[in-house]
C-alpha cells in the first residue's frame, strides 16, 4: 500500500496483516455497512475501503463489518 491509502481496518485487531497498526482508523459508528446494510457499533471491527463511484466524484470511504468483508473476499463452503 502506498503511504497515501486512505483506508484501513477499525475495531480491535483480529491478529491479520492487514491489522497494521498504522492503518487503524477509527470506528465510523452509525455508518452502514456496504455489505449488510447493518449499523456500525461502536464494539465492532471491520474494514473502510476507498470506494468509487464515479471518475467525475472523490472516493469515499466505505465501511464493512468484518464478517461481511470476509464473506465477500472468501470462498464459501460446498463452492467450488
Amino acid at each position: 500500500m502506498s503511504e497515501g491509502y486512505p483506508g484501513g481496518w477499525f475495531g480491535e485487531s483480529w491478529g491479520a496483516p492487514a491489522c497494521d497498526p498504522t492503518r487503524h482508523k477509527p470506528t465510523p459508528v452509525g455508518d452502514l455497512c456496504e455489505e449488510c446494510a447493518g449499523v456500525i457499533t461502536a464494539d465492532d471491527s471491520g474494514m473502510l475501503i476507498p470506494f468509487v463511484s464515479t471518475l467525475v466524484e472523490p472516493a469515499v470511504l466505505a465501511a464493512y463489518h468484518l464478517p461481511c468483508f470476509l464473506s465477500m473476499i472468501l470462498p464459501r463452503r460446498g463452492r467450488g
